[in-house]
């Protein structure tokens, strides 16, 4: 596994609270650091995750990335994602050049976009449904309560 340096670590621009004191800190002495040292830091889940993808190489990377990105396949029914994570592999055997990884990249962003507003859509349709059954309960609910104001005035 690829050791790295505090050095290397500082050069990948790690976020504001990970100071040089803080990361030096965390090396606890170590004069560099692999991903299974990172493992046992008291650190979040995703810091850890920051880590150990920049101890990937750039292929690694963009493999990694089509990985993750199948993983939630599932939740589209849209074929396009699927096209550009493959599109993304073939670019990285060299298949294909910069212009058709770039097509498939907008492709992608117009499915994810596409996707983003059906479900904004069905979330507004079924508020609209939700306030009207809401409606609906409120003037059940009054109707009832004007029938037992009736029914106590008389007993």
């Amino acid at each position: 596994m690829k050791k790295v340096s505090l050095e290397e670590i500082m050069a990948w621009g790690p976020c504001a609270s990970y100071t040089r004191e803080r990361v030096t800190e965390l090396l606890a002495g170590r004069h560099t650091v692999a991903a299974h040292d990172v493992r046992a830091a008291n650190i979040p889940t995703e810091d850890k995750l920051w880590f150990v993808v920049h101890c990937l190489s750039e292929p690694q990377q963009h493999e990694f990335a089509c990985r993750v990105a199948e993983r939630v396949l599932y939740l589209c029914d849209d074929p396009r994602p699927r096209r550009a994570i493959e599109t993304k592999r073939a670019w990285l055997r060299g298949e294909i050049d910069d212009n058709e990884l770039a097509a498939a990249r907008t492709a992608a962003r117009t499915a994810a976009r596409d996707a983003a507003r059906d479900a904004w859509d069905t979330m507004a349709t079924a508020m609209d449904a939700a306030r009207d059954t809401m409606s609906t309960a409120m003037d059940a609910a009054r109707a009832v309560g004007e029938k037992l104001s009736r029914i106590r005035s008389v007993l």
